[in-house]
């Protein structure tokens, strides 16, 4: 296996099959026990070297919690059958340790058998549902939603330049821009000062207003106030400026008319 990661240029795993940690899920619990622990430490005035002490509690509050990813069930109610005991519930032994023999009729066992299987197959198809909806709506999300605009409109441009520094998305909602065009997969949006036109994902957009707002004068003082990175068009002239020893060049900038 060695010598054919080597020749395909792969990174051998091994992973075992129907293993939980695959997904991230034992590490995300993992976390979550850890939180715990600190806590509890901390309100019962325990020493850091007594975690291990609290570790079936914590077990136990697990095993025994109503859990939504699995319909509301327990996890020992899905593993056992059985309804899951109150976490306040206490184990009393009776004082003497008296020895009794308690007998148990098996005459219904069978019967409590088949009910116990159907009511294990109820609540598995119950959990496996409810893990199909997960899985729809989170591939419903992947795939994005339906925009609730049209050509004329004017939308929000949460905008990606790769003149800006670093590439970065910037925190907040720049516009609004004016969709002149729909394209396939994405839409046609014109800035409201320079007419300059950009092609943008409809993920990237959201809807400002109607087409009957207008471009007013307000709206145009807002949309300068946001800043405008222009590109370069063309260089139209240089020279070279003695006095500062350098040179300067005459730049035409996308989406400005010239003087």
């Amino acid at each position: 296996m060695q010598q054919l990661a080597d020749r395909l240029k792969v990174v051998q795993k091994f992973v075992p099959v129907y293993t939980p940690w695959i997904n991230g899920t034992v590490e995300r619990v993992n976390r979550d026990i850890l939180q715990v622990l600190r806590v509890m430490l901390m309100e019962l005035n325990l020493d850091t070297r007594n975690w291990p002490y609290l570790l079936p509690l914590i077990q136990a509050n697990l095993n025994h919690s109503a859990m939504a990813s699995l319909g509301g069930h327990a996890p020992i109610e899905l593993f056992t059958g059985l309804p899951a005991p109150s976490l306040l519930d206490a184990v009393v032994v009776p004082v003497g340790g008296v020895t009794r023999t308690q007998s148990v009729d098996m005459s219904a066992a069978a019967s409590h058998l088949v009910q116990l299987r159907q009511h294990l197959a109820e609540m598995h198809s119950k959990v496996i549902a409810r893990k199909e909806q997960r899985r729809v709506y989170e591939l419903g999300k992947a795939k994005g939603q339906t925009c609730n605009f049209q050509v004329g409109d004017f939308v929000l441009w949460s905008r990606v330049d790769k003149r800006m520094r670093g590439s970065k998305l910037l925190v907040r909602w720049v516009g609004p821009f004016r969709v002149p065009k729909a394209l396939f997969h994405s839409f046609i949006v014109a800035h409201l000062l320079t007419s300059d036109e950009f092609e943008v994902h409809g993920s990237r957009l959201k809807h400002y207003c109607d087409s009957d707002l207008g471009a007013t004068a307000e709206i145009r003082e807002h949309v300068a106030s946001q800043g405008i990175v222009l590109g370069v068009r063309a260089i139209v002239d240089h020279r070279f400026e003695p006095t500062a020893q350098e040179w300067q060049l005459l730049v035409a900038w996308r989406g400005l008319e010239e003087l």
